[in-house]
């Protein structure tokens, strides 16, 4: 009796889901030769985009999701994620070059772009978010990045334009206490809003405090901005001082007095 096509995958499929089978083939998986065959295997091109294929489709993700919502599959991956060697697996593999740029290229997508967004505005993403913002952990956690980005930004200005490692201010060398210490935007805050290079770049006078910090080391420390003291930068801030700080224009007054007494010597 010659059996059709469909009559001989119903036969060999129910012969697959015997308990016997299935024993031998947990036997067979186990199996160094198995394994090495199978890696090969799932190693080539073709293979590895079929299986990225199939793992596209809402089925296999539905099936998927089944499957890890299953509480001892829930348990292993906490205890697998748990292990010192997989955090510092996954450490070494987020710090890699090739998946940060992938990371990247991901998150620019405006499908996935659209993803993020409605992910984040579930009303109960925003409650977790909330509350976790108001915690005290996170609140210090914040703290300290902001104050380590600052630091990092006033370094950064205060060497290209002062020359010096340590944050000082670029009018009067003030440099006892990072405290003490302001970013200025040179040409004035709202008159860069209208700077060609900056406005390339997304910045605003709306900008403040570790929002400009961030989008100041995001955008590789653009020109603009310089560290001054408090006192240099609300003094020059003032409108009868017309964006310069007194120092700067007392020592225009003394660098005219000395060349007018040196030329007046020379005569």
């Amino acid at each position: 009796m010659v059996l059709s096509d469909e009559e001989r995958k119903a036969k060999d499929r129910e012969y697959h889901n015997t308990p016997e089978y299935k024993a031998r083939a947990q036997e067979r998986k186990k199996s160094p030769h198995y394994k090495e065959v199978a890696k090969k295997y799932r190693n080539r091109p073709e293979n590895k985009e079929r299986e990225r294929a199939s793992q596209r489709t809402p089925e296999y993700r539905e099936k998927a999701n089944a499957r890890y919502a299953r509480p001892e599959n829930i348990a292993k991956a906490k205890e697998y994620n748990a292990k010192p060697e997989t955090k510092l697996r996954k450490k070494r593999q987020h710090a890699s070059p090739e998946y940060v740029a992938q990371k990247k290229e991901y998150r620019t997508k405006p499908e996935t772009k659209k993803k993020i967004e409605m992910n984040r505005l579930r009303p109960e993403n925003i409650e977790k978010r909330v509350k976790q913002q108001r915690s005290p952990e996170h609140r210090a956690k914040k703290a300290v990045s902001n104050a380590k980005l600052r630091l990092k930004v006033l370094q950064t200005y205060s060497k290209r334009l002062s020359n010096n490692n340590i944050p000082c201010c670029r009018c009067c060398g003030e440099n006892s206490h990072i405290d003490f210490l302001a970013l200025d935007h040179i040409a004035g805050k709202n008159k860069m809003n209208y700077e060609p290079e900056l406005v390339k770049l997304g910045y605003s006078s709306k900008l403040l405090g570790s929002s400009l910090y961030v989008w100041l080391r995001d955008n590789g420390f653009p020109e603009g901005f310089q560290v001054l003291c408090t006192n240099c930068n609300f003094a020059k801030g003032m409108k009868k001082n017309k964006n310069k700080c007194p120092h700067e224009k007392q020592r225009l007054e003394e660098t005219f007095d000395r060349m007018t007494a040196q030329s007046s010597f020379e005569l």
